[in-house]
């Protein structure tokens, strides 16, 4: 079993969620299952996005398998609590099995592929027809299907796989990623944009966000308190006036 690290922080809980539904809205009208996601330059935060989102999914309920498709990189590069031997890579290159390729998470209803180990002709094996079949495989085993791809402005290999999921979605990180990273990633991604489902912007600190998404800490412990209080002390102020007429 592998353990993902997810995320506890309600307002990233929220924002994740905020996701998922667009996500699962998109689904209802396409019956879209594969959902690839890709930054527009290094450091986005495209791997945090994908567990998370992929947690989230299996949480909801779905039968969930979330894809590394990094292959430049080796697990000890990911948020996951060990390296597992045989992934992706070794799938593709006929080394292992796709059964003994699928490991079982610390979550229900969501599996894992990692990429296995470093390979030296990453475009290569995700460019052949036994990816190519793999992808239209997975749909039949799962109602979601979350790859995690490097990013569109380093190498191509997000590109190879746009004809063959369901939806595109770019992560750009605030002060992480550049206006021209942006632009460029939007560009390339211009060819596959009946596809295209949004940006998602991460990184952003909590000043940020409140500009952005009023109260949205409305329901958190401690400002329902709050409110709670303020009622009781409007309440009771009415109930004093209340007396002080009728004496």
């Amino acid at each position: 079993m592998i353990e993902l690290y997810g995320n506890d922080n309600q307002i990233m809980c929220d924002a994740i969620d905020s996701i998922l539904v667009k996500i699962h809205a998109y689904k209802k009208r396409t019956n879209a299952k594969s959902i690839l996601l890709t930054g527009c330059g290094a450091q986005a935060g495209t791997t945090t996005i994908s567990i998370n989102l992929a947690i989230a999914l299996a949480m909801a309920g779905w039968k969930t398998l979330l894809v590394d498709c990094d292959l430049r990189k080796g697990g000890r590069y990911k948020r996951v609590g060990e390296m597992q031997e045989c992934g992706l890579t070794e799938y593709l290159s006929g080394e292992s099995e796709y059964t003994d390729c699928i490991h079982e998470t610390n979550y229900e209803n969501l599996k894992y592929l990692p990429n296995g180990k470093e390979c030296k002709s990453p475009v290569r094996m995700i460019c052949s027809a036994k990816m190519e079949k793999l992808v239209a495989g997975l749909t039949l085993d799962y109602d979601y299907i979350i790859y995690d791809m490097p990013s569109i402005n380093t190498v191509a290999d997000a590109t190879i796989l746009f004809p063959q999921v369901d939806g595109v979605a770019l992560v750009v990180g605030i002060r992480k990623n550049t206006r021209r990273q942006v632009y460029d990633a939007r560009r390339k991604i211009a060819q596959t944009e009946a596809k295209y489902l949004g940006m998602i912007v991460n990184n952003v600190d909590e000043g940020q966000y409140k500009r952005y998404v009023r109260d949205y800490d409305y329901f958190s412990s401690k400002n329902m308190e709050k409110r709670n209080l303020e009622r009781m002390k409007r309440t009771a102020k009415k109930k004093g006036d209340k007396n002080v007429k009728k004496k």
